[in-house]
């Protein structure tokens, strides 16, 4: 079975605006991909998705917070595009299986794509959420809190398997997604990739069984991913709604969170959905930062572009400010999702006055690594010169004993160099790449490339069979750096065992034209 054009195309659009995660830096081999959309398009329309072996992916530990975690991967690039492309295709047979929008009772990933790239109506959905449940709790005298543990890794493929039947999809579109789990969990029954946008839509398929049990049972409840919230009219129905929930959890090979699950009275639960509806900022210097910003931004949390702002309102982000408040976050009770939200909002006015603190108290804020990263790449954005200071200071973070433990820390740190040639310091990337493993060295490549190190890139040429196969495709793209007949034969040789290999075969096609 192949996939339609259309599809392959919106994909394209999709990856463009939204990138492939919000959990992994943005990939420089979309970049090359897309330089030829209509061949990658007509490549893409031939696949045969129920025979096609989907490619290597990476894995990492993320943070949570201070000793939580996350099993995350990132697919290859081609294999993202085609999981896009199927879930864009058939999401919406999913969507007529899950309860209507309009009944108020499921609110996240509901399944509208637009030509802005978004797969799922996001509008709203938390607040709608909690406000909801605001509403619902006047009627009842309790609510049960109920969270899925583990969700995404704990999905079991059968039961994945079981609703994809009964969504309708076709055998051979069903082979693909089953191929591609096996693929991403080494072939075991458990788990679907935690990352990717169009892995939720699946997710969401899966508790579709859980939704209707509830109904069958006769409850009010409302669900946004895997926190659950039922309405009872007593404290014994609640006891006996956790009984009921643990046997439809257990029948679909899933638990709940112990230490999360809770009992609230009516007036509890009232002020539980007050504090989750309004953005309680830690001090009024915060509320006055957020005011600034929510004058200039139609969405305060929203994907919105880099925001200028006025000399007056910069007063607002000044370093003492900025210090002021990310303290009084570390020295308080350590909330990681508001500290993201810090650094989120600070990406999106790129001043360089929270640079200091946010190096100092690095350890501390370690699990929120990812928007700090974002944020720092901000800074280039908005700077017109460049940051070798800046640079410098990353560097040292290297350094830190708790980076340096863990792959996913040190890329996220290292991206920013091949992000821009700003920071300044390929040299000193250059010397830790004999010591450096795989994920490392993929970083100092590309960095290399952003910064136009042709010399260094020639003389590892000969290092590429001993690569891992995306450190492999980061050489190929600074290869595009070599003179156009050193890079052809470099590339034709050694590559010649690795046209089964569609990212590889694509790009190299696509630099070979350059």
């Amino acid at each position: 079975m192949k996939l339609d054009a259309i599809s392959i195309k919106w994909a394209i659009n999709h990856i463009k605006h939204k990138r492939d995660t919000d959990l992994f830096p943005v990939l420089k081999e979309y970049n090359i991909l897309f330089e030829d959309e209509e061949a990658l398009v007509r490549e893409l329309c031939n696949l045969d998705i129920g025979a096609y072996k989907w490619q290597p992916y990476r894995r990492f530990i993320i943070p949570k917070d201070e000793y939580s975690y996350r099993v995350a991967m990132q697919l290859d690039p081609i294999d993202n595009i085609l999981f896009v492309a199927i879930t864009y295709q058939f999401g919406d047979k999913i969507e007529k299986k899950r309860i209507p929008i309009e009944k108020k009772m499921v609110f996240n990933y509901r399944f509208s794509p637009n030509e802005n790239g978004d797969l799922y109506d996001k509008a709203e959905a938390w607040y709608n959420f909690w406000s909801t449940s605001k509403e619902n709790i006047a009627w009842y005298s309790h609510a049960v809190y109920i969270d899925i543990a583990d969700f995404y890794n704990r999905i079991y493929h059968h039961t994945l398997e079981n609703q994809l039947i009964a969504c309708g999809f076709e055998n051979q579109v069903i082979k693909a997604i089953k191929n591609l789990l096996q693929n991403t969990t080494q072939t075991t029954s458990q788990g679907i990739p935690t990352g990717p946008h169009a892995s939720h839509i699946y997710a969401e398929m899966c508790l579709i069984p859980l939704d209707e049990g509830l109904i069958c049972k006769g409850y009010e409840f409302c669900r946004y991913a895997d926190d659950i919230i039922i309405f009872t009219d007593s404290e014994v129905q609640a006891r006996i709604v956790i009984y009921e929930m643990a046997k439809i959890l257990d029948s679909l090979k899933l638990n709940m969170q112990r230490n999360k699950t809770r009992i609230f009275n009516q007036e509890e639960f009232e002020a539980y959905c007050d504090d989750m509806l309004v953005d309680n900022p830690i001090s009024e210097l915060e509320k006055e930062m957020n005011t600034v910003l929510s004058n200039h931004l139609d969405r305060l949390y929203g994907d919105t572009d880099y925001v200028n702002l006025d000399d007056i309102n910069k007063e607002f982000f000044s370093e003492e400010t900025l210090q002021k408040i990310l303290l009084e976050y570390l020295d308080g009770d350590l909330d990681y999702q508001r500290i993201r939200w810090f650094y989120k909002r600070l990406s999106k006015v790129g001043v360089d006055t929270a640079l200091g603190v946010t190096v100092k108290e690095f350890d501390r804020l370690i699990p929120a690594i990812n928007d700090i990263a974002l944020y720092f790449a901000s800074i280039a954005d908005s700077s017109g010169a460049g940051l070798r200071e800046v640079g410098r200071q990353l560097l040292g973070l290297l350094k830190n004993e708790i980076i340096k433990s863990n792959d996913f820390f040190q890329i996220t740190i290292l991206n920013l160099f091949s992000y821009t040639n700003k920071f300044n310091h390929i040299s000193n990337l250059i010397n830790l790449f004999g010591s450096s493993n795989d994920y490392v060295k993929r970083e100092i490549i590309l960095a290399a490339y952003t910064s136009d190190a042709v010399a260094w890139i020639r003389e590892i040429k000969q290092e590429y069979l001993n690569l891992g196969i995306w450190t492999q495709r980061a050489l190929l793209i600074a290869s595009s750096l070599l003179p156009v007949d050193e890079r052809k034969y470099f590339i034709q040789n050694v590559t010649s065992n690795q046209q089964e290999n569609l990212t590889i075969k694509l790009i190299s096609k696509i630099i070979l034209k350059k």
